[in-house]
């Protein structure tokens, strides 16, 4: 399968990965309770986080706008689990889960060709991005007291290790 059919499978099919993703995160807390989430989270975010995680990685060749547009989702989750009251360490535990459930669902519905492993890496990329973007967001408060929060989205861009188009 080709990378933009991939993208167009995940981005036309995120409210259902999103409950197999949940439900699997479930799976792993049982075996690996450490990274169980909280009861209380919501997720009513994460079909549009996928979506453009898929449209970022998968349907362009890292587009800035696009990669952009990402970071900015991601940022806006960071700043929702910080006024919950959670710390950095749920953001990592969360996109962590979110490359395992992803993988495990291109691997079941594609199997495991290249194209599927090459997929696999592009999305853990922007995974990484996306990771950035949730942490610099819980401290949005911090950062726009310091003056930096216009820029910090930029920066995080321009040191991202991946060129983007």
């Amino acid at each position: 399968m080709e990378l933009k059919e991939l993208c167009d499978r995940i981005s036309e099919e995120a409210a259902d990965i999103t409950e197999q993703v949940l439900h699997r995160w479930g799976e792993i807390a049982e075996s690996e309770p450490w990274l169980a989430l909280p009861a209380d989270l919501d997720f009513d975010h994460l079909p549009a986080l996928i979506r453009r995680m898929a449209v970022a990685s998968l349907c362009t060749t890292f587009d800035r706008g696009a990669c952009r547009d990402m970071l900015a989702a991601a940022a806006t989750h960071g700043e929702h689990r910080a006024r919950q009251g959670f710390d950095e360490s749920l953001i990592y535990r969360e996109y962590h889960l979110l490359r395992r459930a992803l993988w495990a669902r291109m691997k079941s519905d594609h199997g495991e060709s290249a194209n599927v492993y090459y997929a696999s890496i592009r999305m853990d990329a922007i995974s990484t991005l996306a990771t950035a973007g949730a942490l610099h967001g819980m401290h949005r408060t911090e950062l726009e007291e310091q003056g930096r929060w216009p820029a910090v989205l930029e920066e995080i861009m321009t040191e991202w290790s991946l060129p983007v188009a």
